[in-house]
């Protein structure tokens, strides 16, 4: 995503949980007409930029996957929720 917001010139300290934005076709607004998210077992898989990252929904976390660019391995993230 991070090309993404770059090719919006958003600055490098926009966050996603706290920084506003308008609706209007434009900025962080355009990255979220490009991106698409669809429903699988367990979760979400948003798409954005020929790139997809999988969110797996577990009792006391959110798990993250996605592609590495090689293709050939993935990068892990998880969220412990409270």
């Amino acid at each position: 995503m991070q090309d993404e917001l770059a090719a919006q010139d958003l600055p490098d300290s926009f966050d996603l949980m706290s920084t506003s934005f308008l609706a209007d076709g434009n900025g962080f607004d355009a990255v979220l007409d490009r991106m698409s998210v669809s429903a699988m077992p367990g979760g979400l898989r948003l798409e954005l930029g020929g790139r997809s990252t999988d969110i797996g929904f577990g009792r006391s976390a959110l798990n993250f996957s996605s592609p590495i660019a090689d293709g050939q391995a993935m990068t892990r993230k998880r969220l412990e929720l409270p």
